[in-house]
């Protein structure tokens, strides 16, 4: 569907890790992350909702502030869980966008998922909505600590080739295809156990991959931390500095050279973080 904004690379990835027990205290308090660049006009909002403890929704809405008729595209995630494993077997995904003051593209996909005896996510596949047409297909592969990921994009003979790699390094994300990241002391409200060791890699392959691009920070619910910076394959530095709440949770923070392909666009950026 048309994009109605600058989008930009997807700047972290998640993947599952070594097995662990329990959650993070704070996996169910952060109810929101936005993302507000002032050049680039683009106000990105994301929202967590749980349930008993389950990630039950997640969306991304990205907000075009410039437009006259407040121009925006939302993409929401509804988690269907089973009965055995308290594991979700199927997402429910809807993109809406908004142009000149109406609603005027919908795309609504059910996407199944697939563990291993581990209860590691191991396939996630696009359901057809019409007899005969292509369901696009993730494949997930585990080595230690890396997870290999490769993208189908119809029914047939699994890739030969991977699409990507993650590797974890002390808790937190330490490489991904060429990327280099390192950490603050700030503690990452997103920790979730439970989610890492299960469908995890969906948030990198699904939502903010190489495959779709986004405004938003990552949906990293495997780092222990949060970044205090990375650098791409091209040499690219991006830095964050964060701030916390009296209750000592992160509140908020800013990221510089973030933008850093579009020099008009490319000032500081303001992250809010927003909890129960």
């Amino acid at each position: 569907m048309k994009k109605i904004l600058l989008l930009s690379c997807a700047i972290l990835s998640l993947f599952a890790c070594k097995k662990g027990s329990g959650n993070n205290a704070q996996d169910a308090s952060l109810s929101a992350i936005t993302v507000y660049n002032p050049l680039a006009h683009s106000l990105n909002i994301q929202q967590f909702q749980f349930s008993n403890g389950l990630l039950a929704t997640y969306s991304d809405k990205t907000i075009d502030t410039f437009s006259i008729g407040v121009n925006w595209e939302s993409r929401t995630y509804v988690f269907n869980y089973g009965v055995a494993n308290n594991l979700p077997n199927s997402v429910t995904f809807l993109d809406t966008a908004q142009e000149d003051g109406s609603v005027n593209a919908t795309q609504q996909q059910s996407i199944s998922l697939v563990y291993d005896n581990n209860n590691r996510l191991i396939l996630d596949s696009v359901v057809g909505t019409y007899s005969g047409e292509p369901e696009p297909k993730w494949f997930y592969d585990y080595s230690a600590d890396s997870v290999i990921f490769s993208f189908s994009p119809a029914p047939g003979t699994r890739p030969g080739n991977p699409d990507g790699f993650l590797v974890e390094t002390g808790g937190n994300l330490g490489a991904a295809d060429g990327w280099t990241y390192s950490y603050s002391s700030v503690a990452n409200p997103l920790k979730n156990n439970s989610l890492a060791k299960t469908f995890a890699p969906f948030f990198y392959a699904g939502l903010i991959g190489v495959y779709i691009q986004s405004n938003a920070l990552p949906v990293d619910f495997i780092s222990d931390n949060l970044p205090s910076g990375y650098v791409d394959v091209n040499g690219n530095s991006t830095t964050f500095v964060w701030t916390k709440d009296s209750k000592g949770r992160v509140s908020g923070g800013t990221a510089n050279n973030m933008y850093w392909y579009a020099s008009a666009i490319n000032g500081p950026v303001t992250i809010t973080y927003t909890y129960q």
